[in-house]
């Protein structure tokens, strides 16, 4: 999915870095370090405190910066409160995606710590627009992206596609995942997925991207809010754009189809935003 993406666009070092050792033996040579981005200090998903998303191996005496970094959970565990709090002190900034995320460091009684849009909002949807290629069905559609199992999700796309006369066209990344409902777009590429949400005409999903892309394209969406510990970053936008009617708990609830969205609200909040993570974005990088 992503091989011939970075390739393509990021400027990547040819050195891999593998195992924790690697970054401390071949260190690389910069004036600044920084950590991003998407739960990276997620212990959880780690399985465990990994040093070397800390900065840990950066020489003393070098700037550590942190962009758009997440916990991706309300709290941390009693057993990593500790050698979080010694990692995240070395910091010369943080920033965070979450305010859940700001909270955590606020707690370890770090102090120089601002909350940031994700970095995929940052960039506008005109910038976007240049992935966007082809339509992945000639008929109107739902999309439908699906990161974890929800009792009901199904007959619940099944109702809203009957109600609203779309297609249900499903995200799919494993192989089984096809049987279910819907015309499979298996293993998409970031082209072809940025397409699926482009020219959908509704996008239900539990994921935080999917839902920050439909903001981004000014697509009507509905948010299946999961898990409590992979929930917070979506209500967090959602509030953060006004848009939390938008969002579900239960499948019952047909009420997102009847709100309207404000979408040149939303634009001027990320306007806000953008120029404001610019600003100092720029900061961290110019104090001593």
């Amino acid at each position: 999915m992503f091989g011939i993406f970075c390739t393509r666009n990021l400027n990547i070092s040819k050195r891999e870095y593998i195992t924790n050792a690697d970054f401390y033996d071949h260190t690389p040579q910069a004036d600044i370090y920084c950590t991003g981005s998407d739960q990276v200090w997620n212990s959880t998903l780690n399985s465990g405190t990994l040093p070397h998303f800390f900065l840990d191996f950066v020489p003393e005496g070098k700037k550590r910066i942190s962009f758009s970094s997440s916990f991706g959970k309300e709290l941390l565990d009693d057993w990593e409160i500790d050698e979080v709090r010694r990692l995240l002190n070395r910091y010369d900034y943080i920033t965070c995606r979450e305010s859940s995320g700001v909270n955590i460091c606020h707690s370890l009684g770090l102090k120089q710590v601002h909350r940031i849009l994700d970095p995929t909002l940052l960039l506008s949807s005109k910038y976007w627009k240049k992935f966007v290629h082809s339509r992945p069905v000639k008929q109107k559609y739902l999309l439908v992206y699906q990161l974890h199992k929800e009792e009901g999700m199904d007959d619940y796309l099944k109702e809203i596609a009957y109600r609203c006369q779309l297609k249900i066209v499903r995200v799919c990344y494993r192989y089984d995942e096809i049987r279910k409902q819907g015309y499979p777009l298996l293993i998409p590429t970031i082209d072809i997925l940025l397409s699926a949400i482009y020219y959908a005409s509704l996008v239900v999903t539990d994921s935080f991207h999917v839902t920050a892309f439909s903001t981004n394209f000014q697509k009507d969406f509905i948010s299946v809010i999961p898990a409590k510990q992979f929930g917070g970053r979506i209500y967090d936008l959602l509030t953060l754009t006004g848009l939390k009617a938008r969002a579900i708990c239960q499948f019952d609830d047909f009420s997102p189809l009847d709100n309207i969205i404000d979408w040149q609200y939303v634009e001027r909040v990320y306007d806000m935003e953008r120029k404001t993570t610019t600003r100092f974005f720029e900061k961290m990088l110019k104090d001593k």
